[in-house]
């Protein structure tokens, strides 16, 4: 399903970005009416001047397209996109050189796809 493609799309891009020393965290909770998915990572981070465009199509910060040119920049784009026809929000916190923080939410109402465990159990 698509929600289990957003959790793709950020455990994806934290793993990517993130030097095999680093750390990837994912944590799924309930809490009252919604669920959220966080993916924190000690990767490259996103440079501040950059943070505004993280949702634009086709956008990639300088340091992300330094180590890995051949990205797309579609990834986040779409993740927004499905998170905000689920009536979910999506979030982010990032320091450059230190790491990102991703975070999703949805509310109870949306289904919970059964995938979506098994994906954050394999990662």
């Amino acid at each position: 399903t698509r929600i289990v493609r957003v959790a793709e799309i950020l455990a994806d891009n934290a793993v990517q970005y993130t030097p095999a020393e680093g750390q990837v965290t994912v944590v799924f909770r309930t809490d009252g009416g919604a669920f959220s998915v966080s993916v924190t990572d000690t990767g490259v981070g996103i440079p501040a001047a950059e943070q505004p465009r993280v949702f634009a199509q086709f956008f990639r910060g300088a340091n992300a397209h330094a180590l890995q040119p051949s990205g797309s920049g579609v990834g986040l784009y779409l993740a927004k996109q499905y998170i905000d026809r689920h009536g979910g929000t999506i979030a982010f916190s990032s320091t450059e050189g230190k790491g990102s923080m991703f975070t999703f939410s949805l509310p109870i109402r949306t289904h919970i796809p059964t995938e979506l465990e098994e994906v954050l159990g394999r990662m």
